[in-house]
């Protein structure tokens, strides 16, 4: 990554939950990184590729807890 820059390093399992640190994205040089996390909610990231924009989605039952 270091080497090609990509402009998104997408990632589903890291045994350091966001949930622990509260961060559920970085950046190394001009890539973003993102782990939405793995816990008992549906955990998912939306990604705006034309703004860049993430949001972080928690679905527990019907009811979404939005991190952006």
């Amino acid at each position: 990554m270091t080497k090609y820059q990509p402009k998104l390093s997408l990632h589903g399992h890291i045994h350091e939950s966001p949930d622990v640190t509260s961060r559920w994205y970085a950046k190394l040089g001009r890539t973003i990184c993102i782990q939405p996390g793995q816990l008992n909610e549906f955990t998912y990231v939306t990604i705006d590729l034309s703004t860049m924009k993430f949001d972080r989605i928690k679905d527990t039952q019907g009811s979404k807890k939005v991190e952006g």
